[in-house]
């Protein structure tokens, strides 16, 4: 039997900080993670780095960091690994766009590992997303959500989701 703990802390009331620590009990491990986003720019960091040194295997073992970029209508950003052995390409990179109702995705996720030679042209190592959506970004307000996704080159996903709310009033 296994399981996990997260605790995470937030900086103040306008502080861009988050910081987490995760332990688990299944595979024996305990990561600090650590982002910060400043929304006026748009720009954001992140990093996880496990705190116990035994048993590293490879270099994605000391730790992952990233870099985005988002706005109300794009996204992109890229993870890599701040140690890499020679040969290594990045950890994984994303591009999201939105007009309108519409979204669409492209992730690159090297299937093989990053050491995987031309890792870029193996179709395994994307995966791509189309989503479409009506109503409103609100909890309060209907919505409804279809997206779908092709997952490796052999996996396909599709997610439908409608959310009405009525909330009684009482006088």
């Amino acid at each position: 039997m296994g399981g996990s703990s997260l605790s995470t802390a937030e900086g103040f009331e306008r502080s861009p900080y988050i910081c987490g620590l995760t332990c688990a009990t299944l595979k024996p491990t305990m990561r600090l993670s650590s982002s910060v986003y400043y929304p006026k720019y748009g720009i954001g960091a992140f990093g996880t780095f496990p705190l116990n040194m035994a048993n590293r295997a490879c270099s994605a073992d000391y730790g992952v960091m990233g870099l985005r970029y988002g706005s109300e209508n794009l996204s992109i950003g890229v993870s890599f690994v701040p140690f890499p052995s020679p040969g290594e390409v990045p950890y994984g990179a994303w591009l999201a766009g939105r007009k309108r109702n519409l979204s669409a995705g492209i992730q690159y996720k090297p299937l093989g590992g990053s050491k995987h030679p031309m890792p870029f042209t193996d179709l395994k190592n994307w995966n791509f997303a189309i989503g479409y959506g009506l109503g409103s970004t609100s909890p309060l307000s209907a919505s409804f959500t279809f997206a779908l996704e092709l997952i490796r080159r052999s996996q396909v996903c599709y997610i439908f989701y409608y959310l009405t709310r009525k909330i009684p009033i009482v006088c």
